[in-house]
C-alpha cells in the first residue's frame, strides 16, 4: 500500500495516536497507528486534508471530544509523544506487522457503540477492542440473469417433424 504523507500529516497521526494511547502498551501504539492507516486505506486517503479528517474522526468515536487543548505542536521533548511519532512513522514503512488483521476501527474496552453492537472484534489490545468495517454491500451483477423464455397459454411452441 502507498500511501502519501507528509510531514504534517505523520504528526497528526502521531498526535492521534499519542492521543488515544497514553497510558497504553506499546502494542496499543501501533494497533491504533495500523488503524489509522488501514481506515486511510479504505477511504483512499491521497488527499491532504485525509490523515486530519480520520484521526479526528477515530478520536472522536473514541473520546467523544478531541483534545483541544493539546499543542498545535509538540515538541519532541516529551518521551510519550516521541513513542508515538516513531511508532507511527515505523507502521507506514511497513516495519511493525498490524496487530488488528486489518481493523479500521476501533473503541476502549469499557463503552460499546450502537455501531459495535453487530459486529465481531479482530483483536483486543490493551484498552481498545479493533475491528474491521463490513465490506460494502455487493452489487447487482451487470448483466441480467437468464430467465427461461415463458410462452403465453396455447402458445406453446410446434414440435419439430409434427
Amino acid at each position: 500500500m502507498n500511501l502519501k504523507m507528509s510531514h504534517p500529516d505523520m504528526q497528526i497521526i502521531a498526535l492521534a495516536v499519542w492521543h488515544a494511547a497514553r497510558r497504553e502498551p506499546e502494542v496499543s501504539r501501533r494497533a491504533i497507528a495500523w488503524c489509522i492507516r488501514n481506515r486511510m486505506a479504505s477511504h483512499a486517503g491521497s488527499e491532504a486534508e485525509c490523515a486530519g479528517r480520520i484521526c479526528g474522526q477515530l478520536l472522536q468515536e473514541v473520546a467523544g471530544v478531541v483534545d483541544r487543548s493539546a499543542p498545535k505542536e509538540i515538541c519532541f521533548d516529551n518521551p510519550d509523544y516521541c513513542r508515538a511519532f516513531a511508532t507511527s512513522c515505523l507502521v507506514w514503512c511497513d516495519d511493525l506487522a498490524d496487530p488488528t488483521d486489518g481493523a479500521n476501527i476501533f473503541h476502549r474496552h469499557d463503552a460499546m457503540p450502537a455501531w459495535a453492537a453487530a459486529m465481531q472484534p479482530a483483536a483486543l489490545l490493551g484498552s481498545y477492542f479493533f475491528y474491521r468495517a463490513p465490506p460494502p454491500p455487493r452489487l447487482a451483477s451487470s448483466s441480467p440473469a437468464r430467465l427461461p423464455r415463458i410462452f403465453p397459454p396455447n402458445e406453446l411452441p410446434e414440435r419439430a417433424g409434427a
